[in-house]
């Protein structure tokens, strides 16, 4: 017997009868199949935002002959994901500048909206101060930044430099300061709505020369000089003042030297190096030869990494510690070589554990604990996995930590018996302590701040990720972590330095150095601070 589909639907309801009738093809008691959309319509679309703006879209689904379809949307993205990011009811939130696609996803029917992000005017302007006094007669070039409101550094917006004495000290246009008398002048530096202001001090000139120390000496290309300049009283019972800015020049193929007195050229050649306090000044000569360490790469073996059906995989990280070499791939493999012989490299262990994509691997010095990282795991419990690596011959899983790590791990430092690793869902710094390797616990966290947080579904499928912030490399060295934290720059953490009475387990900020990664690369470039190495001390 066939029964309208509607009547049905009524019946049902009334009588409470859960059944599984199939009419005309359908189950009754499982969703009606929706019309599939011939366009999806997302609006507004092609406007104008502004970082900071949270805007609401939707989305409208229409079939061929242009009627409404009534389906909600299965997804909302909008891409570049660190710089833009979707909720579920299609509010998008905008946190950098640039131009973001706002897409849904109506019955398996994508629609797109193009949104133009416009940098917002400067909010700050950073002065750096001048911490010693100028001699009359002497000047020194300001150096200021502005900002916009997420800390980016803006170089588009001119500033503008007044004094507010300037019959003490004036300023150009250029930020260059002459001292004209004993005192103290205010200079302002300003760009567009935001200014910033130092007080510059002025004292008396009274010097009769300078002297400058070495007055001659040698180098080699990249050797560091440090040239020291002591101003003499222009009495000779009397002291010379005390912390007088000085000024640097050099002259020659290719050098620089600091404000400190450090010198560094690029080429050899003779140098001259200039420094000057108000009108003395005094001079001194650099001769510096190549240092000749140059020569090209030999390339000693290869190793192609298959997997069991022979199939090329490729690698991700790598990891080198005494005569072994550890390699991540993309896959669900991990490798160690033995490297002794660098030319004829041997194969001795492989590890498999549950993942679709190793990232990154780490050891302690000594080889007896590694740690590796996990993405895209079958069972969404991502994190991480330590391995005993002390017979690199035979490898085996000590331990997985995924407890507030589920999201994925993209990066692993193992220093101490700490493992510093990146958290994919919240972009956070998460330390592991793995004194007890069969016991991995998290005992720290740290992240960068956002004013406006907001946790939106990774485009990618991994789960839910911070909008803005991202952690995609680290490094730890002498109690200082370095981190690539994407759109919010380097971040240097005292983890054991002392610098901040930081600590693995509280780890305390140093110093933040952002960059403007929409001024370098412009739209449609997914940019950030990718990687973070120390080199020498």
């Amino acid at each position: 017997m066939r029964i309208a589909s509607k009547c049905v639907a009524g019946w049902l309801a009334v009588t409470g009868l859960m059944c599984a009738t199939v009419i005309c093809g359908q189950e009754v008691g499982a969703p009606a199949t929706p019309p599939k959309p011939k366009t999806v319509e997302i609006t507004p679309t092609n406007i104008q935002a502004h970082v900071g703006d949270k805007i609401k879209f939707t989305a409208v689904a229409k079939d061929d002959a242009g009627k409404t379809i009534d389906v909600k949307p299965m997804l909302w993205i909008a891409l570049p994901p660190d710089i833009a990011g979707a909720d579920d009811d299609g509010n998008v939130i905008f946190r950098a500048a640039g131009q973001v696609t706002v897409g849904a996803v109506v019955a398996g029917k994508p629609g797109f909206a193009t949104v133009t992000v416009g940098t917002p005017p400067p909010v700050a302007v950073e002065v750096t101060p001048v911490k010693q006094a100028l001699v009359v007669g002497g000047s020194t070039v300001l150096t200021a930044t502005a900002r916009s409101a997420n800390g980016d550094p803006r170089t588009d917006v001119p500033i503008h430099w007044t004094s507010k004495a300037p019959a003490i000290a004036t300023v150009d246009d250029s930020g260059l300061v002459k001292a004209l008398a004993p005192g103290t002048a205010a200079v302002m530096a300003t760009a567009g709505p935001a200014c910033g202001e130092i007080t510059v001090q002025v004292v008396a000139d009274t010097l009769r020369r300078i002297l400058l120390e070495p007055t001659a000496t040698t180098a080699k290309t990249g050797d560091v000089v440090h040239f020291s300049a002591k101003p003499v009283a222009a009495k000779a019972a009397a002291a010379a003042p005390k912390d007088l800015l000085t000024s640097w020049s050099v002259s020659g193929p290719q050098g620089q030297v600091y404000p400190d007195g450090g010198f560094v050229a690029n080429l050899p050649g003779t140098y001259e190096v200039t420094a000057a306090i108000g009108g003395h000044a005094a001079s001194a000569s650099i001769t510096v030869a190549p240092r000749n360490v140059q020569r090209g790469l030999d390339v000693v073996a290869h190793i192609p990494t298959k997997n069991a059906e022979g199939k090329a995989v490729q690698t991700t990280e790598e990891w080198v510690v005494g005569n072994h070499l550890y390699v991540a791939t993309m896959g669900d493999r991990l490798y160690a070589y033995d490297i002794s012989d660098a030319a004829h490299p041997k194969a001795l262990d492989s590890l498999k554990a549950d993942a679709r994509l190793y990232n990154d691997v780490s050891t302690t010095p000594d080889e007896k604990v590694g740690v590796f990282t996990r993405e895209g795991a079958s069972n969404r419990k991502n994190g991480i996995v330590f391995f005993d690596a002390s017979d690199p011959a035979h490898l085996k899983v000590l331990s997985e930590y995924t407890e507030t790590v589920t999201g994925g791990v993209h990066s692993a430092f193992i220093n101490g018996h700490y493992a510093y690793i990146t958290d994919d869902a919240t972009g956070s710094l998460r330390v592991i302590d793995f004194a007890d390797a069969a016991h991995p616990k998290e005992v720290a966290r740290w992240q960068t701040e956002k004013s406006q947080e907001q946790m939106v579904a990774s485009p990618l499928g991994e789960g839910m990720i911070s909008v803005g912030r991202y952690l995609h490399d680290l490094y730890v060295k002498d109690g200082l972590a370095y981190l690539a934290y994407w759109r919010d720059g380097l971040v240097i953490l005292d983890v054991g330095n002392g610098i901040k009475g930081g600590s693995p387990e509280n780890p305390k900020l140093v110093s933040q150095y952002k960059f403007n990664h929409y001024e370098l690369y412009g739209d449609g470039w997914l940019a950030g601070s990718h990687t973070a190495f120390r080199y020498k001390n």
